[in-house]
């Protein structure tokens, strides 16, 4: 929704009220996804010892503009997400109230001359998740968390993605 300009770069899913009736709900912090999802990958490298930055990008910036933008900044590692679909969709469910998540997400990993060294995507959807008596914004927030970094795990863990890290 965000790729065809349905709705903003903040969009994260909707809350459904008990009769359906969908209404949207951006990040948190008021900032755009993209912003969010790189300071959690950046605070995450960093803690491991490892120096991240982050170059900010849009959602209409052509992949080949951003990794020359990347090999530009002559980083030893480039790491290029790619969100093709990020949404929770909290709604009722006969008498409970369950949240979905459902992703589309690759990292590919360059050296710095931009040479693809690795590359991971997971896609799918966790349906009925933490189903309960209410929908509560809070719930939710950490269902998303949680998922998110499950997601975020899911794409880093793997032996072709740890070698070409390695070298961080």
């Amino acid at each position: 929704m965000v790729l065809d300009g349905s709705r903003d770069e903040k969009f994260v899913g909707y809350m459904r009220s008990p009769i359906a009736i969908a209404y949207p709900i951006g990040t948190s912090s008021g900032k755009n996804f993209s912003d969010d999802f790189s300071a959690v990958i950046k605070n995450s490298l960093n803690e491991a010892g490892n120096k991240a930055q982050i170059l900010q990008t849009r959602f209409s910036d052509s992949k080949q503009n951003i990794l020359n933008t990347l090999i530009d900044s002559q980083s030893d590692r480039l790491l290029l997400f790619t969100v093709t679909k990020w949404r929770s969709d909290s709604k009722p469910n006969g008498m409970l109230y369950g949240t979905e998540i459902i992703w589309d997400l690759s990292v590919d990993i360059y050296n710095n001359e931009g040479e693809l060294l690795a590359s991971n995507r997971t896609e799918g959807m966790d349906p009925d998740l933490d189903l309960g008596m209410s929908g509560s914004i809070k719930r939710i927030q950490n269902i998303v968390n949680e998922k998110f970094k499950e997601k975020i795990d899911i794409l880093l863990d793997t032996p072709e993605i740890k070698e070409a890290l390695s070298a961080m």
